[in-house]
């Protein structure tokens, strides 16, 4: 099969929908999941799964306490590691709202570190295997404070938390750029 017949055959099976792009909710709207493919960069889209390293819960979390994510798996580019298991995203509390019949609070993400460096990171909470507890990205102009990028609104019923070990997925909102 030459090339013309599998460029065709691949564009034929987009516009037929067997080949599905998966979406997950961000701040910045739907974001693609992607695949890292660029030794130089993170991508918008990547999802990395993690444990956090702090209770985060209405009774034990205030504006400005920091908390990590320990990533469970590397993120890879082909044979190149991008970011190691192991490396941290950490992250801070924007808001703690504790009225209402859910209580709940904004979270954000500062850097990423992992072999003495440290980079920008963008991203938001996709999903926690915590019962009682669920996120969705707050949009940058529904944000309490004005200093971050983009958040992820944490919910509470019945006094749940997110404690120290839960499995967290994230989705990187910005590209973040690796090499200097």
């Amino acid at each position: 099969m030459n090339i013309r017949a599998l460029i065709f055959v691949g564009l034929g099976a987009v516009a037929a929908g067997c080949i599905r792009v998966r979406t997950v909710p961000s701040s910045a709207g739907p974001v693609a999941v992607r695949r890292a493919t660029d030794a130089g960069i993170l991508p918008t889209g990547v999802l990395v799964r993690g444990k956090l390293n702090t209770t985060i819960g209405m009774s034990s979390s205030h504006a400005r306490d920091v908390f990590g994510i320990t990533l469970a798996d590397a993120v890879t580019a082909g044979r190149a590691t991008l970011v190691p298991s192991g490396a941290i995203a950490y992250g801070h509390v924007v808001t703690a709202n504790p009225t209402g019949g859910t209580a709940g609070i904004q979270v954000a993400f500062d850097s990423l570190t992992f072999s003495g460096r440290s980079l920008v990171l963008d991203a938001n909470i996709t999903s926690v295997d915590a019962a009682g507890v669920s996120v969705r990205p707050v949009r940058s102009d529904n944000l309490a404070a004005s200093t971050v990028a983009s958040a992820t609104s944490i919910s509470f019923a019945g006094g749940a938390q997110l404690t120290s070990g839960a499995t967290v997925t994230l989705v990187v909102v910005s590209p973040v750029r690796l090499t200097l």
